[in-house]
């Protein structure tokens, strides 16, 4: 049967569960399909070389359920806004795909390393959809605190060095420029 099987649970577990949870949208129907297709070659490849101790098989497994309790479904143009009924009930389809699929790959042990790995790469797109919604609903606040950062260095360097040039910026004094040619005299 070579692959087929593996393609089927694959596609099964990605149908009980991202359809539910969501997840990052490509601007075209290119960017869609390629997405997808890179994801199942991830899937099939770590699959079969990248075995996964079965403690850290439980661990994605209760994550997924947790991923999808938090998050789910993942706001994006494509989805409408939800009220909490629904919303509550998404969450509640998207839990109870994980747990038939985990029923599943308890009765068939041979697909679990696959079902993992698809919950692994979900929930590693949750966290960069949400540190990059963090970041954006952030910026200018990260942009003035690193800011600070730089300009509190930078007083630091002067008060310690005493490297201050006419025009305010932060010099070397001669003794550290030329220590390069100082070392090749001797």
């Amino acid at each position: 049967m070579g692959h087929v099987d593996i393609a089927i649970i694959t596609g099964l577990t990605i149908e009980l569960t991202r359809n539910y949870l969501g997840g990052i949208h490509m601007k075209t129907w290119y960017g869609c399909t390629a997405v997808t297709v890179l994801f199942y070659i991830v899937v099939l490849a770590c699959g079969e070389n990248i075995i996964l101790s079965s403690k850290l098989q439980n661990s994605l497994w209760v994550s997924e359920i947790v991923v999808i309790a938090l998050f789910a479904p993942i706001p994006s143009k494509q989805r409408p806004k939800y009220n909490q009924h629904r919303k509550n009930m998404i969450k509640a389809r998207g839990i109870a795909g994980v747990l038939i699929i985990g029923a599943v790959s308890l009765g068939v042990k041979s697909y679990n390393n696959y079902i993992v790995w698809i919950w692994l790469l979900q929930i590693i797109e949750v966290m960069i959809l949400k540190l990059s919604s963090l970041i954006k609903r952030n910026k200018k606040r990260v942009r003035n605190m690193l800011s600070d950062i730089l300009e509190n260095m930078a007083e630091d360097v002067i008060r310690l060095t005493g490297c201050f040039g006419a025009w305010g910026e932060i010099e070397l004094p001669e003794c550290l420029r030329n220590i390069d040619s100082q070392k090749e005299t001797k």
